[in-house]
């Protein structure tokens, strides 16, 4: 990497010394590439020696007391990264800054024109050279003070990561800030830490296209004062910033724009953010704190600097603002509620706005107080928009805070399945913008859902009222939506799914008599569950291992069991010949057989003292198990995918079951199941279903599937159930694949089910509502499937090894693989076994001559096997296919084919 980066950083010199005109999107592109470059280089150079002295208790106390300070655990591998990609990144920003300054009060290059020959003398040359700047700009100090972090690892002795830092300066001269995207360093910083670590601080930064629509539409006068209690990397407050420069002058528009954040390096990004719009000395000083949103008040100062030259700079907190922005933090719930309660409170009592929702629970999103902060500190006539979970709209805790802000506010939502507005957050979102309604207005206000079809590119259309996109899009008024709905699937609701529920033979399944819908077993301990050693054998008596005890026994004391929806390809669960059964043994166990045998083996194992087993009481190897004929899958992704059989079985918690009562016969139930199996099934997974990812991943609640409708047996005609019973019977004995890979020959059964159930359900043209809903099925797993590829394309990049959510999707899906097992027996096991180190390695498989390394690589390697690990140097053939065939497997799960089998191009 480090000859790639140095040849890169000449390239880059020598077009820079041409006068090389560069476009705007190249320019970008570029310095993205090239920080990008150099801060990967530089932690994988940093973070094996800071993990050194972390281990070995040699970190300067300086650097510890930082640390703990800032709640780090150092030891957490994660945690150690974050703090070196968050000190990495604040000597990049204080020497982007640096440079920019640098013209104005004549500053001497960033390290003063010399090739420091010790790390000591480059970190001695660079915090003069900041201090300097610091006295000449009469400020800045936020920015130039480096953290103890960031001196240690700029500070560490070591050639190689000298010559990286000296390589990065070197192409830092003469670049200016403000001449940089401003969310590109937002960008770089969130790339560097694990996507875990991301989650935890709640930190992804908003496209700067969605920001800067969300302003253009929050930002009405030049005297708005505007305020992002979540400010990130700026992104917001500087779009809010160039809404008001437009009238105002520099100084003045840094009284008008407040920013906070709960992590001092994104404050540190914000604060240069808003100085390097316009630099000089003077008071250039962004009013961005360092705290917990919720514990600002009123009135206390938001700025609060004595200058090195000049007189002190005071910048109280208004009394209320005219917009709040940003992307708050989210997270399933608060840590103190009740803090977060009293905190609203106290700022109301200060002369905010009373802002409790009656009956909202303490459970609801960290999002969801953020809302309430945003209300609590509004002017009457003032805006929100805001960037949040989907979950609002969606889950029942959230009730209560959409009926109140719906009384409160007129509320436009934008949501999008085909633009990304920030990476893995794994969380869903939507835009909301709220205005204030009159004061003493009764029922609820205006309530747009606003489907987001062509990118947002910054601009908005407020000609209607409430904003809109400028790109193409699709409007639904939700006015007269009850608060108490799923407002994000009322929104999205395709019209092929709305016309289909439409029709005059079908009922919702939470309307059948005595239906039970419900979330598949949890079993509670591993030895519930066996597998059949000889899945094909037709006997009573099975050979089985459960709980690494391998045992036969009767199968009348087991009941089949779906245990992953990769137990069975197709749809028709086959319960003579199942991988899994779970135990259904009897309260009181033959005496000396098998069965007796195996729960004596259990209980000197000591499972029956387990929590989730004691619970079950005396008998606690005898469980009544639910039991159905339906089964779907929670995550159903891209694939259409219901499960059944003709006799009961069990699921895990991996589907969702329907069990309908013994009254109806087996050929109506079957009916059911085949509503659900055909394409109407697929557009309800699809679309009444919640949505969890910024990359459109979506699961199936129970309250979803209570919400679906199938079929009413009671009202399709012999001759139409019989040609929907054909179809299904069909259609689900073929391998279920993804709607956009699935082969031609497939995709012939399902229309002819799709149209039979079209036909039943009443459809005045069942062969176009058929194709229409196969139409928005395919459409929707396709754009879904683009936009999972954009959401997801950073998570393997980010250089944290093994962090990735690819590789941990392949992990379990590859672990959960019935080969997997015997695969690893095969690879550790057989005639010609050798013990290793991990220290030999190093030397077998890499080209290492520095002992250093070797050692370096050596204890990398202990992490991961141990002390000493078993391999088996010559593999059988056997061996060789096992592993084929694991590869094969992984292969088709991961990797987008044609309906051929075939990789797609592209």
């Amino acid at each position: 990497m480090r000859p790639g980066l140095v040849d890169f950083f000449r390239q880059l010199r020598e077009a820079r010394a041409e006068d090389i005109v560069v476009s705007e999107a190249g320019k970008d592109e570029a310095y993205f590439t090239i920080f990008r470059s150099s801060t990967d280089a530089i932690i994988i150079e940093a973070l094996p020696a800071f993990n050194d002295h972390v281990n070995q208790l040699t970190l300067p106390k300086e650097v510890v007391q930082e640390a703990k300070e800032r709640d780090f655990d150092l030891t957490k591998a994660d945690v150690s990264r974050y703090f070196v990609a968050q000190a990495t990144a604040e000597v990049l920003t204080s020497g982007l800054f640096y440079e920019t300054v640098c013209p104005n009060f004549s500053l001497k290059p960033i390290l003063k024109g010399t090739t420091p020959s010790t790390s000591a003398a480059m970190l001695q040359t660079f915090l003069e050279n900041l201090d300097e700047a610091m006295r000449m700009a009469g400020d800045y100090e936020t920015i130039f003070t480096l953290s103890e972090g960031a001196r240690f690892v700029l500070g560490a002795e070591s050639d190689s990561l000298r010559a990286l830092w000296l390589a990065l300066f070197d192409v830092l001269d003469g670049v200016k800030f403000a001449d940089i995207n401003s969310e590109i360093i937002g960008v770089i910083f969130e790339r560097l830490i694990s996507s875990e670590r991301r989650q935890d601080m709640g930190q992804h930064y908003t496209q700067s296209r969605l920001a800067r629509a969300m302003t253009r539409w929050a930002v009405r006068s030049e005297d708005d004062k505007v305020v992002g209690f979540c400010a990130g990397g700026g992104t917001f407050l500087v779009e809010a910033y160039n809404e008001l420069r437009k009238s105002k002058s520099h100084e003045d528009v840094l009284t008008q724009v407040f920013g906070n954040d709960l992590d001092s390096f994104a404050v540190q990004l914000s604060t240069v953010n808003l100085a390097t719009r316009d630099v000089y000395k003077g008071h250039n000083f962004p009013a961005v704190a360092n705290r917990d949103a919720l514990d600002i008040r009123p009135g206390e100062l938001a700025v609060d600097v004595t200058p090195q030259n000049g007189s002190p700079y005071r910048l109280p907190f208004p009394a209320a603002f005219d917009v709040v922005l940003g992307n708050p933090p989210y997270d399933e719930k608060a840590d103190t509620p009740v803090d977060y309660r009293k905190d609203l409170s106290k700022i109301a009592a200060s002369g905010g706005t009373h802002v409790l929702p009656a009956g909202m629970p303490d459970n609801v999103n960290l999002a969801a107080w953020f809302i309430l902060l945003a209300a609590a500190w509004l002017k009457p006539s003032g805006r929100i928009a805001l960037v949040l979970p989907a979950s609002i709209l969606q889950n029942e805790k959230h009730v209560p805070l959409m009926r109140w802000v719906r009384a409160n506010y007129d509320v436009a939502v934008w949501h999008s399945e085909s633009d990304v507005w920030f990476s893995d957050a794994r969380v869903a979102p939507i835009a909301m913008f709220m205005e204030p309604r009159p004061k003493g207005a009764s029922g609820h206000g205006k309530f747009e859902f606003v489907n987001v079809i062509d990118p947002v590119d910054g601009d908005v259309d407020t000609s209607a009222g409430l904003p809109r996109p400028c790109g193409n899009h699709l409007m639904r008024d939700l006015s007269s939506l009850p608060p108490r709905s799923d407002a994000l699937i009322a929104g999205a609701h395709p019209e092929a799914l709305r016309d289909f529920e439409a029709c005059p033979n079908l009922l919702r399944l939470q309307d059948i008599t005595d239906v039970s819908i419900y979330r598949g077993n949890k079993l509670g301990h591993a030895f519930y569950r066996l597998k059949d050693l000889d899945p094909q054998s037709n006997g009573a008596r099975r050979k089985l291992r459960g709980f690494d005890i391998q045992t036969a026994f009767n199968k009348k004391y087991l009941t089949p069991m779906l245990r992953s929806p990769m137990d069975e390809p197709t749809g028709e669960f086959d319960v003579n010949k199942v991988d899994w059964w779970v135990l259904s043994a009897p309260k009181t166990l033959p005496k000396g057989g098998e069965l007796e045998k195996y729960i004596r083996a259990v209980r000197r194992a000591g499972a029956h003292d387990a929590p989730s087993v004691k619970a079950k009481g005396a008998s606690w190897w005898s469980v009544d198990w639910k039991k159905a004929h339906i089964a779907v899958s929670v995550h159903p992704q891209f694939q259409p995918q219901v499960w059944w059989s003709d006799k009961a079985f069990v699921t895990t918690d991996n589907f969702q079951a329907i069990s309908l009562p013994s009254s109806v016969p087996l050929t109506d139930q079957e009916s059911v199941a085949a509503s659900l199996a055909s394409v109407f099934g697929s557009l309800a997974a699809l679309y009444r279903s919640s949505e969890v990812g910024c990359e459109g991943v979506r699961w199936v609640s129970t309250q979803n599937v209570q919400e679906w409708f199938a079929l009413n047996w009671s009202k399709v005609s012999a001759s139409d159930k019989a040609a929907v019973l054909k179809a299904y019977r069909a259609f689900r004995k073929a391998t279920y694949a993804k709607v956009f890979e699935m082969p031609s020959s497939a995709i012939a059964l399902w229309r002819t089910l799709n149209v039979a159930v079209a036909k039943a359900a009443g459809a005045a043209d069942p062969d176009a509502l058929a194709d229409a809903a196969f139409a928005e099925a395919d459409n929707t797993t396709h754009r879904r499937r683009r936009r999972e590829i954009q959401a997801t394309a950073g998570r393997t990049r980010s250089g944290s090894t093994g962090s990735g959510k690819f590789r941990r999707d392949i992990k379990a899906f590859v672990e959960g693989h019935d080969n997997f097992l015997p695969t690893v027996e095969a690879l550790t096991e057989g005639d010609e076994v050798v013990t290793l180190t991990p220290s030999e390695v190093p030397a077998l498989l890499f080209e290492v001559d520095n002992e250093a390394e070797k050692a370096r690589l050596g204890n990398h390697l202990v992490e991961i096997l141990g002390d000493r690990f078993r391999a088996a140097p010559v593999f059988e053939d056997a061996t060789v296919e096992l592993v084929s065939e694991l590869d094969k497997a992984v292969a088709k799960q991961f990797v987008q084919m044609d309906g051929n089998g075939d990789v797609l191009q592209g």
